[in-house]
């Protein structure tokens, strides 16, 4: 052979050891015989340690992406999957390196329009949403944050990235965007005047019957509002509400007072009647806000007032009856007595 090269292991005389790159070479002669061999001895001790300690960090590294419970997979330039952890293959079989993630995009989204400043350099990280297929065929939601790996001249070499499935959070997401559009369509529909107060007692949303119960064009104008500051509740109910107690309220609402006060812009004057529930809700001991359900009974008032009115008149006119009664009884009662005298006298004088 030409030359020759192997590594040993050497023990130390104090027991450690060493490893030793050993090259010979052989020299030759005018004749191309053998005539000698030269024999270096290199001590590769620490690089062998670098070397171990290397692939025992690379190991610890691919443990530890295997463990992580995200997709973590590498694509080339061409888009075709290179690496992956355990989730990878997890997601989209034993078998998908080697094939363009193209393969496992679901629906008309172009994909790799929106990844495409990735490998075109425009940008270094980038983060997309897209449904794909699962190894068993579901459809699932994944989020990728995608980064360009480059080589060493610069060139985009692929991408890594790192995905979650999130089509859990997306459907429950999409329950409570669907909740609270009943709730907001229940609210602004209620036949109930409702709002909402911060902690701090100031307007937080309010309903389209509470303004028009109160004359108020739109919400924007309730910005002033602030629940501690109505002089239509006492001092003590306010306290009551700060206390958490929940306040049952029936009470006259008197515009002028809102006006004088310029706590809101209002169209109505005089006053009104309403009864309501100011309910204060809290996580801890303290209220963390109120609401308010009130409805307007100046109707029903008026017609208790006709009602106390004309039982009141019909009491009079049940009473003036009565009275002319009794009346009539009492000059019943004089003229026969007056005729029992007459008629004594009469007989007298005929005697």
């Amino acid at each position: 052979k030409p030359s020759y090269n192997t590594t040993m292991k050497v023990v130390r005389s104090d027991e450690s050891y060493s490893w030793i790159l050993v090259n010979t070479n052989p020299i030759f002669d005018n004749n191309n015989v053998v005539k000698g061999v030269i024999i270096s001895f290199n001590d590769i001790t620490e690089l062998r340690r670098m070397r171990e300690s290397l692939i025992e960090s690379q190991n610890r590294l691919i443990d530890l992406l295997d463990a992580v419970p995200d997709i973590i997979a590498e694509v080339d330039a061409d888009k075709k999957y290179i690496w992956g952890n355990n989730a990878a293959y997890d997601f989209f079989g034993d078998d998908f390196i080697g094939k363009e993630a193209a393969n496992f995009f679901h629906g008309n989204e172009d994909i790799y329009e929106k990844v495409s400043p990735i490998f075109s350099g425009e940008k270094d990280v980038l983060h997309v949403d897209s449904w794909q297929k699962r190894k068993d065929g579901e459809i699932r939601l994944l989020s990728w944050n995608c980064i360009a790996t480059k080589n060493d001249d610069g060139s985009i070499k692929g991408s890594l990235a790192s995905a979650q499935d999130i089509t859990n959070i997306y459907e429950i997401n999409n329950k409570l965007k669907a909740s609270e559009e009943k709730f907001r369509s229940i609210f602004q529909q209620a036949q109930v005047g409702i709002v909402l107060f911060d902690k701090e007692g100031l307007v937080a949303n309010a309903n389209t019957k509470y303004l028009q119960m109160f004359g108020v064009s739109n919400k924007e104008k309730l910005a002033g509002l602030n629940l501690f500051n109505d002089p239509n509740i006492s001092n003590e109910d306010k306290y009551r509400l700060r206390q958490g107690e929940t306040l049952t309220i029936d009470i006259e609402f008197d515009f002028d007072k809102i006006k004088k006060n310029k706590i809101i812009e209002t169209s109505k004057s005089g006053n009104i009647f309403v009864k309501g529930i100011i309910t204060p809700w809290a996580i801890t001991d303290t209220p963390e806000g109120y609401f308010l359900h009130v409805i307007d009974t100046t109707r029903e008032k008026e017609l208790e007032q006709k009602l106390l009115n004309k039982e009141k008149k019909e009491k009079e006119e049940i009473q003036q009856t009565l009275d002319y009664v009794k009346l009539e009884l009492v000059r019943s009662t004089q003229l026969a007595t007056i005729g029992q005298i007459s008629t004594s006298i009469s007989h007298d004088l005929k005697n």
